[in-house]
C-alpha cells in the first residue's frame, strides 16, 4: 500500500459541491535567515507552495525581513512577542497567559505587530500564533484592540468569544515533540492527513493546516514535505492557499 492511499481514497469521496481541498502551511519559530529556514522557502518556493511564517518579533533580523521581500510566496505571522514561558512550574508552557496580567501581554503583542509590520510591510498578515498554540481565552476577545485580525492555533476546536476574530488553525503537526523531536514517519502523517480530511468534508470544505518547525527538521520532515509537495502536485483535488485568502486578507 502506498503512503498516500488512504488520502487518495478520502480525496474521492469530495464531489462537486465542495471546494478543492484546502491546503495551507504554517512554519513557526522563525527569527533568522538560517540554513534550514532557506531550504524551507527553496522547497515550497519549488513546489508553488505558499508557507506562512510564524516570526518572534523580538529576535527577529533583518536579514530575514530582507529574505522574505525576495520570494513572492511569504507571508508573516506574529509569534507571540519573546516566546518566552511565564506559566507556573506546574503548568504547561504559555507566554500568552494572565500570569503577568492582561494589559501586559496585549501590550507586548502590539509592540510585536508594529514592529513585524515595519519590518515586513505588506507581507505581515495580522495572525497571531500564540507560541505553544497557547492562549488564555480571556485574552482572545480583546485581541482586535491590539490591530490583529486573525487568530491561529492548533486543532479543530474555534474560541468561542473571538468577538470577530477570524480563525485558522493548523491540524497535522510534522514533528515528534514527545519522542525523537524530528520528523514523524511519512505514513503516519499521511494518515493523519487522511483524517483531517475526513473532518474537513464534514465541516464543508474547511482549510487544513500543516504545521512544521524549519529549526528541528531531520531529514524524516524533509522527506514529508517532499513527498507531500509531490503528491499535491499531481492532485487535482487539492488546493495549496495563501493563509491571507483564507483568512480574508490580502498580502502584497
Amino acid at each position: 500500500m502506498s503512503n498516500w492511499q488512504r488520502v487518495d481514497e478520502e480525496l474521492a469521496k469530495w464531489d462537486e459541491k465542495l471546494p478543492p481541498a484546502r491546503l495551507w502551511l504554517r512554519d513557526d519559530d522563525a527569527v533568522e535567515a538560517t540554513s534550514s529556514l532557506m531550504q524551507l522557502i527553496q522547497l515550497t518556493e519549488q513546489f508553488d507552495v505558499p508557507v506562512t511564517l510564524a516570526v518572534i518579533p523580538c529576535s527577529a533580523t533583518q536579514a530575514l525581513a530582507k529574505r522574505v521581500a525576495e520570494t513572492s510566496h511569504v507571508s508573516i505571522a506574529l509569534h507571540g512577542y519573546a516566546h518566552c514561558n511565564h506559566a507556573p512550574g506546574d503548568q504547561k508552557k504559555c507566554e500568552l497567559g494572565l500570569h503577568r496580567g492582561k494589559q501586559v501581554v496585549l501590550d507586548e503583542l502590539a509592540d510585536g505587530r508594529a514592529k513585524l509590520e515595519q519590518m515586513f510591510g505588506t507581507r505581515f498578515i495580522n495572525m497571531l500564533v500564540p507560541p505553544w498554540n497557547r492562549i488564555d481565552p480571556h485574552l482572545v476577545s480583546d485581541l482586535s484592540n491590539t490591530g490583529l485580525a486573525s487568530l491561529s492555533t492548533f486543532g479543530w476546536s474555534d474560541f468561542p468569544d473571538s468577538s470577530g476574530l477570524l480563525q485558522l488553525n493548523t491540524h497535522v503537526d510534522i514533528i515528534d515533540w514527545r519522542g525523537t523531536r524530528g520528523g514523524r514517519p511519512v505514513k503516519d502523517l499521511a494518515d493523519e492527513l487522511a483524517n483531517a480530511f475526513a473532518n474537513a468534508r464534514q465541516l464543508g470544505g474547511k482549510p487544513v493546516g500543516i504545521l512544521s518547525h524549519h529549526l528541528v527538521h531531520d531529514e524524516t520532515a524533509w522527506k514529508f514535505l517532499r513527498q507531500l509537495f509531490d503528491f499535491s502536485s499531481q492532485h487535482r483535488q487539492i488546493k495549496w492557499c495563501h493563509a491571507a485568502s483564507l483568512s480574508g486578507f490580502s498580502t502584497g
